[in-house]
């Protein structure tokens, strides 16, 4: 009697057409999940870049500089300002005096280029009208330049190198002297007065400029530049007899070495009397005063 029971194929023993089909049907387990993670990994990866933000995409794109093999110097002063320079100096608006000299030198064309170069210095204006001055045929050129120089530096006018230059020139033609007497009444401040004053006493000066001169030490406009002293000086100068004791008074409070002039012939004595064999004093209602004066004077005179 034969076993009803099938022997059992053995492992790996192909039993038919349907066997074969249904083992290629089947993907190994690694494979799917390997399969599955890709697809995952890509999806998060979409998702991450439609979601994140501009700035941070900007982020990501910058391009770090390479790094230095050795540390970076520090920029220079030069070089961290940029396009910054060094400012340059304000340019000159005086002559030098090497070019002052070389134009005294080579003559008033020399020293007129000087002054277009350099038209606001005073000691190019001044040596241009000493040079022109030295020359009659020059000499109103030497006057317009010296009212240019007063407008430009007024203290110009206190200037001893100026002082023959303009005595001469109050003491030329008509012309020449009328614009001098302009100059000295109205452009000099109070150093115009005192050279009026100089040309009244002089000696040496022609009868039209000592009369021109008087006549402007009379006006107000001249007296109001006028110094005290020098107004003291001329208001003895113009006394006929005695001075007052109020204007001895002025000269031994304001008065300097001009109102000696006036003051010591009153304290000498003089003749007087029967044949003139007595000694009198001229003014002696103010003589004590006057000695009084000139004793200040004299100490201020030399305090100087």
């Amino acid at each position: 009697m034969l076993d009803a029971r099938r022997p059992e194929p053995s492992v790996g023993a192909v039993t038919g057409p349907q066997h074969t089909k249904g083992r290629s049907a089947i993907i190994p387990r690694p494979a799917a999940l390997a399969t599955t993670g890709l697809v995952a990994t890509i999806i998060i990866v979409c998702g991450a870049v439609a979601l994140r933000s501009p700035d941070a995409v900007q982020a990501l794109e910058v391009v770090p500089p390479p790094a230095s093999a050795s540390p970076e110097t520090p920029p220079s002063a030069g070089e961290a300002s940029g396009a910054e320079r060094t400012p340059e100096p304000p340019p000159r608006i005086t002559a030098t005096p090497e070019e002052l000299e070389a134009a005294q030198a080579a003559g008033v064309p020399a020293l007129a280029a000087l002054l277009e170069r350099f038209p606001k210095d005073p000691t190019v204006l001044r040596a241009l009208a000493l040079t022109q001055g030295r020359e009659r045929s020059s000499l109103m050129a030497a006057l317009t330049t010296l009212k240019r120089l007063f407008e430009l530096a007024p203290t110009e006018a206190a200037n001893a190198e100026l002082r023959p230059l303009l005595l001469r020139a109050a003491n030329a033609t008509p012309d020449l002297a009328a614009v001098t007497f302009d100059l000295l009444a109205k452009r000099m401040g109070s150093h115009g007065p005192d050279l009026l004053y100089e040309i009244a006493i002089n000696p040496g000066m022609g009868k039209h400029p000592v009369e021109r001169a008087n006549t402007l030490l009379a006006e107000e406009g001249v007296r109001s530049l006028a110094s005290k002293a020098l107004l003291v000086a001329d208001d003895l100068r113009r006394m006929k007899r005695c001075p007052t004791k109020p204007l001895i008074d002025r000269a031994r409070q304001q008065g300097d070495v001009r109102a000696l002039h006036y003051l010591n012939p009153i304290k000498k004595p003089v003749k007087c009397g029967f044949l003139n064999l007595s000694r009198c004093t001229p003014c002696s209602s103010v003589y004590a005063e006057t000695v009084a004066a000139i004793q200040e004077i004299e100490l201020r005179r030399d305090g100087q």
